[in-house]
């Protein structure tokens, strides 16, 4: 396997190695219901193909979902990651509660007192900050 960087049909390539890479427009789907059979969806959508890899287990999930990420294009202002159906992000709602929480204790888990100095001396001040939770929802979740 060709090293992106070194890869020839990499723009920006140092050693521009040639391979049989090509690039290919796909997409990467981890979802759950039914699917309708692939010759009958290859016709419908204008020659897509789509693989099935089968059921996956719960302790597969999270390593399909690291192996689909590991090579996913990451942009600051796009979404990598998009939702459909009912877990589809207009599905969500957010809350969001701030709060004034002091600083605790790492070992017996009790409010910490806080100071500093002036002048040599230590005077106590306050030991709170302003966190930001964010609770998430879904509108409409089937149980």
């Amino acid at each position: 396997m060709i090293a992106w960087k070194n890869c020839d049909i990499n723009p920006t390539s140092e050693l521009a190695i040639p391979s049989v890479a090509v690039r290919s427009l796909h997409f990467h789907i981890l979802g759950f219901g039914f699917l309708m059979q692939s010759d009958k969806f290859n016709k419908l959508s204008g020659g897509w193909v789509y693989k099935n890899r089968g059921k996956r287990t719960e302790k597969d999930i999270p390593r399909t979902i690291a192996y689909l990420i590991s090579h996913a294009g990451v942009h600051g202002r796009k979404q990598t990651v998009r939702w459909y159906g009912i877990i589809a992000n207009n599905k969500l709602t957010v809350t969001k509660h701030t709060e004034l929480e002091a600083k605790r204790c790492p070992v017996c888990d009790s409010e910490m007192d806080k100071y500093q100095f002036y002048d040599g001396e230590p005077v106590k001040v306050e030991n709170k900050r302003l966190v930001r939770y964010k609770y998430y929802k879904f509108k409409e979740w089937p149980l």
